[in-house]
């Protein structure tokens, strides 16, 4: 397993490569679970936002060199909207929820604060993948929500506002800082995702099954994902995911699952992240080009790891593809116990349209076998 070396003082430039399939590393001392925050272009470095039993909050670290770093912390939740495709810089939400959240900036340990806002509504931002730009939405004063613009070595400006929608809850940033996507939602006018470019807002209906929400994008911003949610009368919470590109949404689908949810996408479109959530949630990669997924066990399994099915989480993928950061558990259904951070090279193709054909077969044999896990398929 490997260690880490004590905390750095500073966010320094980091270079270093995964050397080996899958590498372990531990929580910090006195900390608990955290989710993946970011990841550097080639996955050489990674952030995590851990959380302190003690306390119930949390703060944003970043892993490079085998180091973990303290990125700027302020307030008692501290969560990282982004990180710069040289795992170089950045970007940190630092919130007392209901009383104030505080928008920094850090590059090499030099720490800029962007923007404080006050009441009940978090500051949701995302940093464009050089690091320059910071792309926020804060609440108006006077009612609605402003999407802003900070750069690093220019002013802060309002792009638009918005008076029907209350709250942005996402953020997601490419290479440009003129084109990026969020999530608004208003207790009155519903929720959904949009794309801002170049001063035009246009909304990104999804499949037009439910609420569309977007949860990635690649850098050029050509392409976003996302996921519809509804609630069905007869089975309760559901949810198809989506990919919309050139000006149409089309379906996202992996063979053998039928409640999948993505989250991540490489800069080339051809793999997401995503969960299976047809029984207990499950994480997988998956393959657009075949339609193949495998799961995160399956590939932890190819790399001398055995994790119990839903006890492994694959986070963030790097832009290129190469890598791949998350959490391991202690079991399915226990995610405060979160024992080991991870960082794993993905196989190859031809390596993941086999492990997904086993991996797949494996699925179907437990549960023609697991009583508790319904009819065979």
């Amino acid at each position: 397993m490997n260690r880490f070396a004590p905390l750095a003082a500073v966010l320094g430039s980091a270079s270093a490569t995964i050397a080996s399939p899958l590498a372990l590393f531990d929580p910090l001392p006195g900390y608990g679970p955290g989710r993946i925050g970011g990841i550097s272009a080639d996955g050489s470095v990674f952030a995590a936002d851990m959380l302190s039993p003690d306390s119930w909050g949390s703060d944003g670290f970043v892993l490079a060199g085998g180091s973990w770093t303290a990125l700027p912390r302020y307030g008692l939740r501290n969560f990282t909207s982004g990180l710069s495709g040289d795992g170089r810089v950045g970007l940190v939400v630092g919130t007392n929820p209901g009383v104030f959240s505080r928008l920094t900036h850090t590059r090499d340990g030099a720490r800029t604060d962007i923007w404080t806002a006050t009441g009940d509504m978090p500051l949701s931002a995302a940093l464009t993948r050089g690091g320059g730009s910071a792309l926020f939405a804060a609440p108006d004063p006077g009612g609605g929500i402003r999407l802003m613009r900070w750069r690093e070595h220019g002013a802060t400006e309002q792009l638009a506002r918005f008076e029907d929608y209350d709250t942005v809850d996402r953020v997601i940033a490419g290479t440009r800082d003129d084109r990026f996507v969020f999530n608004a939602q208003s207790s009155g006018a519903g929720s959904g995702a949009y794309l801002f470019d170049a001063g035009s807002i246009a909304a990104l209906p999804g499949l037009g099954l439910g609420a569309a929400w977007a949860t990635a994008m690649t850098a050029d911003g050509s392409a976003v994902i996302g996921v519809d949610t509804w609630h069905d009368p007869d089975s309760g919470f559901r949810q198809r995911s989506w990919m919309h590109r050139d000006g149409a949404a089309t379906a996202i689908e992996a063979a053998g699952v039928s409640d999948l949810a993505v989250h991540d996408i490489t800069d080339d479109a051809r793999f997401v992240l995503g969960v299976d959530w047809d029984s207990d949630p499950r994480s997988l990669l998956l393959d657009l080009h075949t339609g193949r997924a495998v799961y995160a066990e399956d590939l932890l399994a190819r790399a001398g790891f055995a994790a119990a099915p839903g006890a492994a989480h694959l986070g963030r993928i790097a832009a290129d593809g190469s890598v791949i950061a998350g959490t391991i558990t202690g079991g399915a259904g226990t995610p405060f116990a979160v024992e080991h951070y991870f960082t794993l090279s993905v196989p190859t193709p031809g390596v993941l349209a086999w492990s997904a054909a086993l991996g797949l077969f494996a699925c179907r044999r437990r549960r023609a076998t697991d009583p508790a896990a319904g009819a065979p398929a």
